[in-house]
C-alpha cells in the first residue's frame, strides 16, 4: 500500500502517474490529507475507477458539478474520467483508504453479469 503525498497531472488535470502495474492495474493508498500541499488532493481525473473510504476525520469530495462531505466510516465510488478532488472539511484532519484500479479487473468475457451490472455502472 502506498502512502500518497502528491499526484502528477498534466495541463488538462489528467493524472498520469502509474496505478499498479500493467499485469495488475490496481493501487491502494493510505492517504493523510495533511501530507499534501495545501492539505488537499487537487482536482484531477483518470481512466481508472476509485473507491474511497474515510478512515478518520472528514473530507469534502468535489468535482465540476458536485460537492459531498464524507464523514468517518463513509465512502464513495468515483467513476473513470470524472474530475474530482479531496479537500479538508472545516478544520477536521482526514485520513482515508483509497483504491484506484482499471475497470477491466471487474469484467470477464464469459458473463452476462458484465452487461447487466458492471457496464451499467461504468457507462453511467
Amino acid at each position: 500500500m502506498k502512502r500518497g503525498h502528491k499526484i502528477a497531472v498534466n495541463q488538462h488535470h489528467e493524472q498520469y502517474d502509474p496505478q499498479g502495474t500493467p499485469d495488475f492495474p490496481l493501487e491502494a493508498y493510505f492517504t493523510n490529507l495533511a501530507s499534501y500541499p495545501n492539505n488537499c488532493v487537487p482536482l484531477h481525473w483518470h481512466q481508472q475507477v476509485e473507491l474511497l473510504t474515510v478512515y478518520n476525520g472528514a473530507v469534502t469530495v468535489m468535482g465540476k458539478n458536485y460537492k459531498k462531505v464524507l464523514l468517518e466510516g463513509q465512502g464513495c465510488f468515483i467513476n473513470s474520467n470524472i474530475l474530482h478532488g479531496l479537500f479538508p472539511y472545516k478544520d477536521y484532519e482526514c485520513q482515508l483508504f483509497d483504491i484506484v484500479f482499471n475497470p477491466s479487473l471487474l469484467k470477464n468475457d464469459f458473463s452476462s453479469y458484465n452487461h447487466q451490472f458492471i457496464d451499467a455502472i461504468l457507462l453511467s
